[in-house]
């Protein structure tokens, strides 16, 4: 197993008690570094950046920076509490890493001639994206070829090092440009690019257990899909939910939500007031973000229904772009954009209306079973792992993504 580099640092949060006894030398000179990219810097919460958290409040805190060597990382997927996978582009192709953040070890999971014979041709792999279901079964890779045609490729990962790649056919025209997996991953929802072509079908649903396909979805009921999310995690009615621009054959004059129940095949759309964005379902509540029509209010707002709880509305500073809801009941974490360059991660707790910014730089991220975060960089080729922290932040301790400098061996939280 290779050694994974280590730079910047970590400190330990007030639940594990102890001080660092000795800063040692920085594992970082033992990695090399990729050619052609930008250095990391040290991230620093903007003087703007939402106030340190009360002491009963939930928090992150920046708890390790990780330089990985071997190429460019393009996406990232906790696979438990401890170890990660990464998809890393480089002149060899495109292969999948797993990285074990307590001991540092790093392996190769998936190898480059797996995914040039199985996948994608290795000339085509800086255009690879994949989704991997709750559970790490399966991973759906996305890329498109030159004359921008759409491909996709299912692999089933439950057997590994032993992989195999579930076949699947698409309805005759369409481009599949996102997924999503249920809960349970026994579903599997296949989006349509209408953007790129036409296509008789705008969604196709699969049961991945039954190896069948179980629901198309025509454009003309329904088209132009944005932002998708599972309904909560009732197995014995499996929901999802869409936004959408055309219904029925009619666009709307703002996008609408669509709610599509696939054991009796039938969807009801609700149209919007203000334009509807993304959103997610979790067991404790619902939360959709919108965009204000109306001059006199911000023009971002996220809008929450918690039982036993009034709903509540609470105004963004920038455009959401990806919304996802923790277990924890209340907590929830949005990536937004002001100018559609830099995206930022913030933690919301709905429930008390606090907004923290948690990192400045997020090119994407994911959430392991414990809470931990794993962010990855959109300016450097550098992850960072946050804590998940709740009451009183220690003297010295890290918010919304200050960490110390110096070097040290390894990670040693959670």
């Amino acid at each position: 197993m290779a050694m994974l580099g280590l730079r910047g640092g970590f400190r330990f949060g007030q639940r594990y008690g102890g001080v660092i006894a000795a800063v040692l030398t920085a594992l970082a000179a033992l990695c090399w570094q990729v050619p052609n990219l930008v250095s990391g810097s040290v991230l620093s919460t903007p003087a703007d950046a939402a106030p340190a958290p009360a002491a009963s409040s939930a928090h992150y805190e920046l708890a390790a920076r990780l330089s990985l060597s071997h190429g460019l990382v393009k996406d990232i997927a906790w696979q438990d509490s401890d170890r990660f996978l990464t998809l890393v582009l480089s002149p060899d192709g495109a292969a999948v890493w797993r990285t074990s953040l307590s001991s540092l070890d790093r392996e190769k999971y998936m190898s480059s001639q797996f995914v040039e014979t199985n996948v994608c041709p290795a000339n085509l792999t800086s255009r690879l994206s994949w989704v991997v279901s709750p559970q790490k079964r399966y991973v759906l890779f996305l890329w498109f070829q030159d004359d921008s045609t759409r491909q996709s490729a299912l692999v089933d990962i439950s057997a590994a090092p032993q992989f195999r790649v579930r076949r699947f056919a698409v309805p005759e025209g369409m481009q599949v440009v996102r997924g999503l997996f249920s809960p349970d991953e026994r579903y599997l929802v296949l989006i349509h690019d209408t953007a790129f072509s036409t296509s008789d079908n705008s969604i196709l649903v699969l049961d991945l257990r039954q190896g069948s396909e179980v629901w198309r979805i025509s454009t003309h009921e329904l088209s132009f899909i944005g932002e998708l999310w599972w309904c909560g995690a009732n197995y014995d009615k499996p929901q999802f939910s869409a936004v959408a621009g055309l219904h029925d054959g009619q666009f709307t004059d703002e996008p609408g939500l669509a709610t599509c129940d696939i054991a009796t095949k039938k969807l009801a759309f609700a149209p919007a007031t203000d334009g509807l964005l993304c959103g997610f379902q979790p067991l404790w509540g619902k939360i959709t973000c919108h965009r204000s029509a109306a001059s006199d209010t911000s023009q971002f707002y996220m809008e929450t229904e918690v039982p036993g709880q009034p709903s509540g509305t609470i105004p963004l500073t920038a455009e959401p772009v990806e919304l996802r809801a923790m277990n924890d009941p209340g907590l929830v974490l949005l990536s937004n954009t002001a100018d559609h360059i830099t995206n930022q991660l913030w933690l919301i707790d709905v429930l008390g209306g606090d907004k923290l910014l948690v990192d400045n730089d997020c090119a994407g991220y994911d959430i392991a079973p414990d809470g931990k975060l794993l962010v990855r960089s959109k300016t450097t080729n550098e992850l960072r792992v946050y804590e998940l922290v709740r009451g009183l932040v220690g003297e010295g301790q890290g918010v919304g993504g200050e960490a110390a400098t110096s070097s040290v061996e390894g990670y040693r939280g959670g």
